[in-house]
């Protein structure tokens, strides 16, 4: 993508000497250890849990059946409603011209109640979205290690050279994707994700990248990202060699140059946060009825976007 050559991220670069000032541009010290894999193979990536996060995993995958199971069948209800909505304002050439993918921030700090909250939301959403016949993904991002793993520890070795750049091992994760029979939401086991283990740090300007890349593969007419998150770029390995900027500058460059291309419509959800300014269209929600109201919103907001389009289109051909 051309945001992705402009800022030039295809690219290895390695910091500059010590007492050197910090180099312009995003930096990854190693790429060798980053890994996207799906939600069903995602156990053959982490190591198995100990037995007290064993012990958590159960308790939440409850949790996620049981508490949330009467808000599911309210929050399904109102879903089908939105959906016959929607299936009146969006006909369906429209709806197979869209696309629509969620990000969702996989770090530590969402754990527990927000994670349950999210995951919640999410698929009913999902659910609701693929039955429109609307190109869908769910992604995720996280990274495999804390406090570095692998590309610290090869920093480490290499005489902790100054500025090296992104210094962790990202994480990235298809939860969903209606492009592939085997990975709709409605088969996707969305239990997993509440592995205590998963969650860990967020490098959200390469996650960003990732799913516009991912986005951009389709010819959808309308293409829409949601970014699902509740704080900013944090990884402390990254911060502790770079200083804070590197990660949040990195956001803040993703997002507008994406917002500047046309190519996708973005939004952000903060959970419990008000998202970073860098999104021109944010909203903070507190509850999972607050987030899948806020889907039901921007869903709402696709179709009116989406029918101009198809419209003007149709305008110009005549």
């Amino acid at each position: 993508m051309r945001w992705a050559r402009f800022f030039g991220w295809h690219k290895a670069e390695h910091a500059a000497p010590a007492l050197m000032p910090e180099p312009a541009g995003y930096r990854v010290y190693t790429r060798a250890y980053d890994c996207e894999v799906s939600l069903r193979n995602l156990d053959q990536v982490l190591e198995p849990m100990s037995s007290s996060q064993a012990l958590e995993h159960e308790a939440l995958k409850i949790a996620y059946r049981d508490t949330f199971g009467e808000w599911r069948a309210f929050a399904n209800a109102k879903a089908i409603l939105v959906r016959n909505e929607l299936t009146q304002l969006m006909t369906r050439e429209v709806r197979a011209g869209t696309a629509i993918t969620i990000l969702v921030d996989l770090s530590g700090s969402m754990r527990g109640q927000r994670i349950l909250m999210c995951l919640t939301a999410i698929q009913t959403f999902g659910i609701m979205i693929e039955a429109l016949g609307i190109k869908f993904e769910i992604l995720g991002f996280t990274t495999s290690m804390w406090r570095g793993g692998r590309p610290r520890e090869q920093w480490l070795r290499d005489g902790k050279p100054a500025w090296p750049g992104r210094l962790n091992e990202i994480l990235h994760l298809v939860i969903a994707s209606s492009g592939n029979n085997t990975e709709s939401v409605r088969l996707a086991d969305f239990p997993t994700l509440l592995r205590p283990d998963l969650l860990k740090e967020n490098i959200d300007g390469e996650a960003v990248s990732w799913a516009a890349e991912r986005l951009m593969l389709n010819d959808s007419r309308h293409r829409q990202l949601i970014i699902i998150s509740d704080g900013a770029p944090m990884d402390d390995a990254t911060f502790l060699a770079n200083g804070g900027a590197l990660l949040h500058a990195h956001l803040v460059e993703t997002v507008g140059a994406i917002q500047r291309s046309g190519d996708i419509d973005i939004a952000a959800i903060g959970v419990d946060c008000v998202p970073n300014l860098c999104y021109g269209n944010r909203t903070k929600t507190s509850s999972a009825d607050e987030l899948l109201e806020s889907l039901f919103s921007i869903a709402r907001s696709i179709s009116s976007s989406a029918t101009g389009r198809s419209n003007l289109a149709k305008g110009c051909l005549n």
